[in-house]
């Protein structure tokens, strides 16, 4: 079927189908030429977004008025072929139009009705997200407050315990909008360059401190034939692992867990294969279909409940078959569990960490089953190609002793047991410790132990100090803690920011926040005094709260944008508590740089007034 525009897109226009619908926005001046065109409604038309700039749009015949947003159904035809989509039609005061239109069937009787339904649900639930994410904000931002300041100890219990019920109420309703998106056919996948070293090792670090209050390993692998650079959904698969691991520690009490990421095979694509492995309760096999069930969870004589919606797995299937794959269980009772899915993605030539030269025996003394089998895998990426693996002190000091020149890598439980400490024994020693068992180091050196590695270890820490280069360097300390860093464009100086929010609670949060970062905050309570400060002062940044009284955020931000000067130039973040991704394009489509979601930590704060605070938009109304 060739692919044809029409020569002016009013009334009914053409259209191809697609396999993934996603809400196409569209943004119109005031003489109803397009001026912005989502890339979902490009490809919709199966085209690019710069054919579409300056040309004619108005399905509705200008339906709407100021005030008085319009919505209707308009059929798209190529060929014989026709498609409905779903407009809702908004005009700005500026006498621009906004249009979002959602693809609803493919013309097919009897399924109409049903679209429109789940389409209308999801709409409610978004709404309902955005309503409970503002207070959320509060909740959770008024907390994090009070618990930078003085507390005695039962009051710092109440307020902890106040958050991590904030936390799992934003779970619960992540995971409701996300099923809902799913279920009506509204999952967006994204395509960007990421690194699976970081992805896969960023999770071990993210649940560690819960593996390590339960007294259990958790260890990362990536197989060293992947690509460095992989493009797709990170978030998406961030999302998948972390449930996979998540519920991996959690159903684990003693052993631990390990996430794997393995090369299946390497053409045009790459096919990688994640495995997460746990030595947990395990799952009987007549359960094992039901646990990817909506709102189903494994019963309670098998021991494997938990509090939740029972959406997680279900929601992780979904994303796995949408990129093309499925996820798979082997478990047993008793035995643990094994979750593996396969994902294809677009590549870049560079190749991931290559072995080095390690020619040193390597002695891993460690009872940890899985601490062991991460070792082995990561040495033997690393080009070690003599590795002993001892699981007590006795035998840990027979293979140093039989291997002359050896390294050491001891686990913290091991480091004891005899007369004689096994640093001792080895030329070169290093022991392997948990975040939290950092005040044992100055005692460990104390037994002659040259450094040490912070668990979950990283692959690239093992090759730097074990290769014959590394080795060649006085003896370092490795601590992979996770640190916060600042963004690659830092504001220099104090900036002034001028913050544009009605709601008091979060704007006492975000005023809070800013201003102990020492920069300088004028507050607006609704987007018309925000145009008007923007008029009468000079701002480096200006936050704008996406709903507010008299003028929303989204005209501000088009006003400001019209306004004379270097100030049509200042950069706008919005505040948005609207989950969806097309809600986020009409915020980039009326001309805002950047956007934060409520409910944010103060570090996302920080982050976003360091990034733009020294640089003008790009957005104007000249532009």
């Amino acid at each position: 079927m060739d692919r044809a525009l029409p020569s002016d897109a009013s009334g009914a226009v053409g259209a191809t189908k697609t396999d993934t619908i996603s809400e196409l926005i569209v943004m119109c001046d005031a003489n109803g030429l397009i001026r912005f065109a989502s890339r979902a409604f490009a490809t919709y038309f199966g085209t690019t977004t710069e054919d579409w700039l300056g040309r004619p749009f108005s399905p509705g015949g200008g339906k709407a008025g100021i005030g008085a947003p319009a919505a209707y159904r308009t059929v798209a035809s190529v060929g014989e072929h026709e498609f409905i989509i779903d407009w809702e039609e908004t005009l700005m005061a500026s006498g621009e139009t906004l249009y979002a239109g959602t693809p609803a069937s493919d013309g097919v009787p009897g399924d109409e009705d049903e679209t429109i339904n789940a389409d209308t649900d999801l709409r409610w639930l978004a709404t309902m997200s955005h309503e409970m994410r503002t207070p959320l904000n509060g909740i959770l931002g008024m907390t994090g407050l009070l618990l930078d300041t003085t507390l005695e100890p039962n009051q710092r219990a109440y307020a902890e315990s106040v958050r991590e019920s904030g936390v799992a109420l934003l779970a619960l309703i992540n995971d409701l909008l996300d099923f809902a998106k799913i279920d009506a056919g509204r999952l967006e996948l994204n395509a960007a360059p990421f690194s699976p070293y970081t992805l896969v090792q960023s999770i071990a670090e993210l649940l560690s401190p819960r593996a390590t209050d339960k007294g259990i390993e958790i260890a990362a692998y990536v197989d060293h034939k992947i690509p460095a650079k992989l493009f797709g959904d990170e978030a998406r698969l961030r999302q998948v692992l972390i449930n996979l691991a998540g519920n991996a520690v959690k159903f684990t009490e003693t052993g631990g867990i390990t996430i794997e990421a393995h090369l299946v095979e390497q053409a045009d694509r790459a096919l990688i294969r994640v495995d997460v492995l746990d030595t947990g309760i395990g799952i009987p096999e007549d359960v094992q279909s039901a646990i990817f069930q909506e709102f189903s969870q494994a019963k309670a004589e098998h021991g494997r409940t938990g509090e939740g919606t029972g959406l997680g797995l279900a929601i992780a299937r979904k994303i796995v078959r949408a990129m093309g794959g499925d996820i798979a269980v082997d478990s047993a009772v008793g035995k643990g569990s094994k979750f593996s899915f396969e994902f294809e993605l677009d590549f870049e030539e560079a190749a991931g960490q290559q072995p080095t030269s390690v020619s040193a025996p390597i002695i891993v003394a460690t009872s940890s089953s899985v601490l062991t089998r991460s070792l082995q895998l990561q040495l033997k990426a690393t080009g070690a190609s003599n590795v002993v693996v001892a699981d007590t002190t006795d035998a840990a000091r027979t293979a140093i002793e039989a291997n002359p020149g050896a390294v050491l890598l001891c686990d913290i439980d091991l480091t004891g047991g005899g007369p004689e400490a096994l640093s001792d024994v080895a030329e070169r020693s290093y022991v392997l410790l948990s975040p939290q068992a950092r005040g044992h180091i100055p005692q460990l050196k104390n037994k002659g132990f040259g450094g040490y590695f912070i668990k979950p270890i990283r692959q690239s820490s093992l090759s730097e100090q074990l290769s014959d280069e590394g080795q060649a360097k006085p003896s370092t300390s490795v601590d992979e803690t996770p640190k916060v860093s600042a963004p690659e464009t830092q504001a220099t100086r104090p900036l002034r920011v001028l913050l544009a929010e009605d709601n008091k609670i979060n704007a006492v949060l975000a005023t809070t926040i800013i201003k102990r970062a020492g920069h300088h905050v004028d507050l607006a309570n609704n987007g018309q005094e925000a145009i008007d400060r923007v008029k009468t002062h000079s701002y480096d940044v200006i936050l704008m709260d996406m709903h507010m009284p008299e003028v929303d955020g989204i005209e501000a931000a088009k006003k400001i944008r019209n306004l004379d000067g270097d100030k049509a130039q200042t950069p706008i973040v919005a505040l948005t508590a609207n989950a969806m991704a097309s809600d986020r394009q009409k915020c980039i489509g009326a001309g805002m740089d950047d956007f934060i979601s409520k409910p944010f930590e103060p570090s996302d704060l920080t982050d976003m007034l360091a990034k733009w605070g020294s640089v003008k938009s790009e957005y104007s109304a000249a532009s």
